[in-house]
């Protein structure tokens, strides 16, 4: 029988994938996870999950830092136009990305 694509991991589960020391970090790591995370770790075959524990994604702290990119820069050379052109591209893609979102 295939697995439940509902079925969510339980709290001792993410104890095991992330080797949480205790039940009070593995609850706390627990309730981080939303429903889609949870599914994930419940179906994700056994490489993903080591591999998942090993990017400590969990942990913002390993997060790189954020990354802007300028899609004014990229386009507006490729549409003839200067700079005023990618600050107008940008300010439209930000303004976009506020009220749309």
């Amino acid at each position: 029988m295939p697995p439940d694509p509902h079925a969510l991991v339980s709290p001792s589960q993410v104890r095991e994938i992330i080797g949480a020391s205790s039940p009070a970090v593995e609850q706390k790591v627990f309730d981080r996870l939303g429903p889609t995370e949870r599914r994930f770790l419940a179906h994700a075959p056994f490489a993903l999950l080591k591999a998942f524990r090993r990017s400590r994604l969990w942990r913002a702290e390993t997060w790189p830092e954020p990354l802007r990119i300028s899609f004014g820069a990229l386009l507006a050379p490729k549409l003839g136009g200067d700079e005023t052109l990618a600050a107008r591209i940008d300010e439209a893609i930000e303004d976009d990305y506020r009220s749309n979102l």
